[in-house]
């Protein structure tokens, strides 16, 4: 019993750490810039690098606007990606886009 709650515990601790950096709170403002700069701000202020096809982004003629105060990564790039065809997957601190395939 013993070792199984050992186990348990080891386990749940390497769960938490690995998840940690999808879970940070950040804070960006965004007054009508294109995905490119929004990228660009993102790897400025935070540790994650994006990994894409520069080509999907210049086909995007999207334009973004908002104030977004405390959000963890998945959501602002939820909001950011929404009614594109670029999808994303995080990966520790890679975040890799996929034009219409969803990983």
């Amino acid at each position: 019993m013993r070792k199984i709650f050992l186990y348990f515990l080891i386990i749940s601790s390497s769960f938490s750490l690995f998840s940690q950096e999808k879970n940070d709170v950040y804070s960006f403002e965004f007054s009508n810039i294109r995905l490119t700069e929004v990228i660009q701000t993102i790897e400025t202020k935070t540790q994650f690098k994006f990994y894409y096809e520069k080509e999907w982004l210049n086909e995007d003629k999207k334009m973004i606007t908002g104030s977004y105060k405390n959000v963890t990564i998945d959501f602002l790039l939820d909001v950011v990606f929404t009614n594109t065809e670029l999808n994303f997957f995080i990966q520790k601190n890679k975040i890799i886009l996929t034009k219409n395939n969803v990983i």
